[in-house]
């Protein structure tokens, strides 16, 4: 299966990525700053309209979505919080994601 990973590099994100890559899937994966592979991608997810053009290119069967902020992030930047832990992706980009088979997410 095809499967974009949002959050890559995170706690939750490595661990998943790394699993379903030894599941024997096609993983792509997104992270904030960082390109770790050849099927890596830096895109930060709160500019939408590079991340829809990148799920268009990739067309996925599926996407996981482990992007969060954790507390001091959080009280840091309440705004920021809200918009990414609040599901943004589904919102934003729920165009993009009508196409695909399955929506996972974790935070």
């Amino acid at each position: 299966m095809r499967i974009v990973v949002l959050g890559s590099t995170g706690m939750a994100g490595h661990m998943i990525s790394h699993y379903l890559e030894e599941a024997g899937h096609e993983v792509f994966c997104i992270s904030r700053s960082e390109k770790n592979g050849p099927n890596s991608q830096a895109i930060d997810v709160t500019n939408f309209a590079a991340l829809s053009k990148y799920l268009d290119e990739v067309s996925p069967q599926a996407v996981v979505n482990c992007v969060g902020l954790l507390q001091k992030a959080c009280e840091q930047r309440p705004d920021l919080a809200v918009l990414i832990n609040t599901g943004f992706v589904q919102k934003k980009v729920g165009i993009t994601f009508t196409v695909f088979e399955k929506i996972i997410r974790f935070f």
